[in-house]
């Protein structure tokens, strides 16, 4: 979410100064600390895609999540 905000900022309103944070040294939330072998996202990975990215895969699995 962080990271689609300061996009959108940095796109419709750029003269604003922002910071993103991460709890973690890495991105990515709670898939970030979570490692689960063979892990799949049960939602269609289309549903978490922000509009300025290309997917590849339908459901996502580890290492992006």
């Amino acid at each position: 979410t962080g990271i689609n905000i300061a996009q959108d900022i940095r796109v419709y309103i750029d003269i604003v100064e922002h910071i993103v944070r991460n709890k973690n040294a890495g991105i990515g939330g709670i898939w970030f600390e979570s490692r689960y072998p063979g892990c799949r996202c049960d939602v269609p990975s289309h549903n978490y895609q922000i509009d300025w990215t290309d997917r590849t895969v339908f459901f996502t699995g580890p290492p992006p999540l």
